[in-house]
């Protein structure tokens, strides 16, 4: 069969619900029986058109009418403009060759066609009126023209005439039935293969009497209602190769993103965009949504408040299926996930290599089939397999977790070995959801070459698996791999439901097997905004009623009832978001401009691998709260990962959205500011470790894989490191106070159940965030039970009180020194290497002047000089730096203050032992 007018044609009436009702039998008669005819057919009584802004034609106006829905559909469709002058359509009208030619070619949109300079028909001047559409229908044979070389543009065209213009249009294979479908109509006649083919496919039923009239001049009205009838054909037909097709959908670390934009809302109306287009396409049912995990916990502040009930009732609505789990999940542990969580969500949860460590069974379901169109669609969950690592592990209760690939190949080679019995099912597709993913999207090869874990997902899920969903990175990729024959895509759509990630798959219509896929990546529809005051001052602000208005013209009942729970969820947070509790001079960040200067997304934490004012902000902010429990606190830690939200003096992070303060709230902090800052429910805990283990943890930043952590310290730390040295050799010195760390000697550590947790010790599962050194030697284990962001509310409380606002400390904590020597005569000559001097913290300055002294183990420090730091440089040699000829021998350190032109003036003070020896005689 030849198909002249494509499904993606039809694709855009299809997705606007004008098909919908019962058009699949559209009656035919004569034009004086109209009403007769709308009456039988229904098209007179149902609504289901959705409407388009144009305004409706004066004899079109009344739902009521007949034609009503056929002839709104070619208005909204642009295949008619009707008659403008006098605002009618023409139901009862007559239609001609040349209009019939037009219309046809307006409901095709050919793109490729380009008329010919010469006329194939004698009546026909190139150029002419419907030139184009005519000299189309000839070229693709719908029609051959009149017997005398004319094509007869003006000449009315009969019902017989329209049905074989259809007909050269499909170009169908079809045998005519021996006995007449209307009582009218002569097997022998002319047309009546084209007339027999429309009963067939119900574009045309008659009269009430079994009458086709074929001789009868067809009206506007008939034509168009015979028009809807055959896309609405095209649609419901199978694809020609034997094949039809189904979508499966997914999206990842949603992390709770509502918000008074409503991206809640926008990313359900992208859903339902997406699939109602498909499913007018291909038929209903032919679509899955799924999720990669990490829908809930780190959630923004609308969600968070309320325990992510608003989004996990959302996802409700929205027709969820299935997710994955990922680490967030498990933020407030195991039976928060099994018992509530659980018995909000209408899906579930799945995991197949979270296992029982003496059983080896899955905790939770590790997979769960779906029908999808007929088509048994398996869908298996992984997390991550550094799930101890990323989330508290002591809420998961000593279970183990087992490589993920291999948790999901074990599952997908039983739903594929063909042997189907109890605890054996088979699956004819087969889905893996893994909760990790590439740690970049660059090129397929850069990406497995970066992440072992990655390339055993892309190269060692087993053949059986026909999709492979990812997630837990945030990274946006879309790549097209192929093992062992199977060619599958391997997909991630970014974070916080910016995009949807959407495989199509072609079934073999016998064997249900997977034939050929293609894939997208569909961004969010944005939220409608507009211009509010004028010149400099102008911003584009969330516009509610155009929000409404665009929900009204999708008319989709779930994504109403999903802007309705959004909208509660906004009214609820409002009331939190809007209780100032403190005051902020300056903008507190990460560095996430380094991530957005690099085309990437803003992230949480940031880069992760670099020193950043709010993390050190953090930890001191932790020991001040442990300390009035515990006054011997010596230090406070915090990890990047845990810093969820940006503290920023005008604007509220958002997610990345970056939206305006009001101006009654620009320089305040909210609490919904720290609920968004701290949202996975940790505890504050202190306990004591020796210095070796600080150490220890120190070293830990970087990583044999050659990648970077870092960890925010309070300010009564800092430590020199020298980059070249090899991995677990790096620090070349620690200081607590300005005094050096003793390894042997035990200190009090602040900071939070995550980084404090043990129970990953004597099993394989990795530490938090892979900091091991914590666990060793650790005594006096105390959790204080205090909230993460109730520490955090009450210790800006605390400084606003004291300080009058919270502000950054562009202080350097770690500081790269290079060639530094151990021991100088006296009159010797200093030089070094200082690098790497300033943070990348939103308002950090630059690094202006280095000031060099040397502190001796007794007495005063003795003034060395002055180094001008070059200009946009974070790195300075130290030289023309001398020491004094008389200055004593012995053991003491080198002191260097930088100095900084940010606002507060601030200054970085770097030590580096050396021993001085007696100057050389002369």
């Amino acid at each position: 069969m030849q198909n002249k007018l494509s499904k993606a044609v039809l694709s855009g009436a299809l997705a606007a619900g004008l098909l919908a009702g019962p058009f699949a039998a559209v009656p035919a008669t004569a034009a004086h029986t109209d009403t007769e005819k709308a009456a039988d057919s229904g098209l007179a009584v149902t609504t289901a058109v959705d409407d388009c802004d144009l305004p409706n034609f004066a004899d079109n106006e009344s739902r009521w009418s007949a034609f009503y829905q056929a002839v709104r559909w070619m208005q909204c469709e642009e295949i008619s403009v009707g008659y403008p002058t006098e605002n009618v359509f023409g139901k009862s009208r007559d239609i001609t060759r040349g209009e019939t030619a037009a219309f046809l070619h307006r409901m095709v949109k050919p793109a490729d066609f380009e008329a010919p300079s010469e006329s194939p028909f004698g009546d026909v001047n190139a150029g002419g009126a419907y030139y184009s559409p005519i000299t189309w229908a000839e070229a693709e044979g719908i029609t051959v023209g009149q017997d005398d070389g004319n094509f007869g543009t003006s000449k009315p065209v009969t019902r017989g005439q329209f049905a074989a213009f259809l007909y050269g249009l499909e170009d169908p294979e079809f045998t005519a039935p021996e006995e007449a479908p209307f009582e009218d109509i002569n097997v022998d006649g002319a047309n009546y293969q084209a007339i027999s083919w429309l009963a067939e496919n119900d574009i045309s039923v008659g009269d009430t009497w079994g009458r086709f009239h074929q001789s009868d001049a067809i009206t506007r009205a008939e034509m168009s209602a015979m028009l809807m009838a055959y896309t609405q054909m095209k649609e419901e037909e199978p694809d020609e190769d034997g094949t039809k097709s189904i979508e499966i959908y997914s999206f990842n670390d949603f992390h709770g993103a509502l918000s008074d934009q409503y991206s809640g809302t926008m990313f359900a109306y992208t859903v339902e965009e997406q699939r109602a287009a498909f499913e007018a396409e291909h038929g209903e049912g032919t679509t899955l949504l799924t999720s990669a995990g990490d829908l809930i916990g780190a959630s923004a502040s609308v969600s968070n408040v309320q325990q992510d009930e608003p989004t996990l009732r959302i996802m409700n609505e929205l027709g969820l299926s299935v997710s994955a789990a990922g680490n967030h999940e498990f933020d407030k542990g195991l039976d928060d996930l099994t018992g509530r969580v659980s018995e909000i969500a209408d899906y579930s949860f799945l995991a197949a290599n979270f296992v029982n460590p003496d059983s080896k069974e899955p905790v939770l379901p590790p997979y769960e089939i779906k029908e999808v169109d007929g088509v048994r669609v398996a869908v298996i969950g992984a997390v991550p397999n550094n799930l101890y690592a990323t989330t508290t592990g002591a809420g998961l209760q000593g279970n183990e977790v087992i490589d993920m690939v291999e948790g999901v190949n074990a599952v997908a080679e039983k739903l594929s070995d063909g042997v189907e019995g109890e605890g054996n099912e088979e699956a004819e597709v087969i889905v893996a959801s893994y909760h990790d993913g590439a740690v970049g999207n660059g090129e397929l090869a850069d990406e497995t070459a970066a992440s072992s874990g990655f390339n055993d997902i892309v190269n060692k899920t087993d053949p059986s698996v026909d999709v492979i969903f990812n997630g837990h990175t945030h990274q946006t990729y879309l790549y097209d791999t192929e093992v062992e024959g199977t060619s599958r895509p391997v997909l991630q759509a970014g974070q916080s439901g910016n995009l949807l990630g959407a495989v199509e798959l072609k079934i073999d219509e016998e064997t249900n097997e997977v034939v050929d896929y293609s894939a997208e990546l569909v961004e969010r529809e944005a939220a409608p905004t507009k211009t509010v005051g004028e010149g400099e001052e102008a911003e584009e602000v969330f516009d509610e009623e155009a929000f409404d208005q665009l929900l009204d013209d999708q008319d989709s009942e779930i994504t109403e009832a999903v802007r309705d729970i959004e909208r509660s969820a906004i009214g609820e947070f409002e009331e939190a978001q809007g209780t100032v509790i403190g005051d902020i001079d300056a903008s507190i960040t990460t560095d996430y401009q380094t991530r957005l200067e690099n085309g990437q997304d803003w992230r949480a934490g940031g880069t992760r691998a670099a020193e950043t004012t709010l993390g050190n902000w953090a930890a001191n902010a932790l020991k001040d709260r442990v300390s009035l429990t515990n006054e011997d606190v010596d230090l406070g830690v915090t990890n990047s990962g845990g810093l969820r939200s940006e503290l920023l003096f005008d604007q509220f992070t958002e997610g990345g959205a970056f939206g305006p303060k009001p101006a009654d709230l620009e320089g305040k902090v909210t609490l919904g500011e720290v609920l968004d800052f701290a949202p996975f429910g940790n505890t504050l805990v202190s306990f004591d470790i020796p210095g070796s283990s600080i150490k220890q943890v120190i070293e830990e930043n970087w990583r044999e894989d050659g990648s970077k952590l870092h960890l925010g310290w309070s300010e009564e730390l800092s430590y020199t490191y020298d980059d070249n040295a090899p991995v677990g050799e790096k620090v070349t010195g620690i200081w607590i106070n300005g005094e050096p760390l003793q390894m042997d000697e035990m200190y009090t550590i602040a900071t939070l159940s995550f980084l404090g947790d043990t129970s990953w010790v004597g099993t394989e599962n990795s530490a938090p965030d892979g900091y091991e050194g914590f666990a060793q030697g650790m005594e006096n284990y105390v959790d204080l039970g205090i909230a993460d962001n109730q520490a955090f509310q009450e210790y800006i409380q605390a400084q606003t009180a004291a300080d009058e606002a919270i502000r950054p400390d562009f202080a350097k904590k770690a500081v790269e020194v290079n060639e530094a020597p151990d021991s100088l005569a006296a009159g010797d000559a200093v030089s070094l290497t200082l690098d790497n001097l300033e943070l990348e913290s939103d308002g950090a300055g630059d690094a202006t002047t280095v000031s060099v002294a040397f502190q001796g183990a007794q007495g005063e420090p003795v003034e060395l000089g002055e180094v001008d730091v070059p200009t946009e440089g974070e790195t300075v040699q130290i030289e023309g730096i001398t020491l004094p000829g008389d200055l004593p021998a012995g053991d003491g350190e080198l002191v260097f203050t930088v100095q900084y032109d940010d606002q507060f003036s601030s200054t970085t003070e770097v030590r580096s032992p050396l021993t001085v020896t007696a100057a050389a005689a002369e």
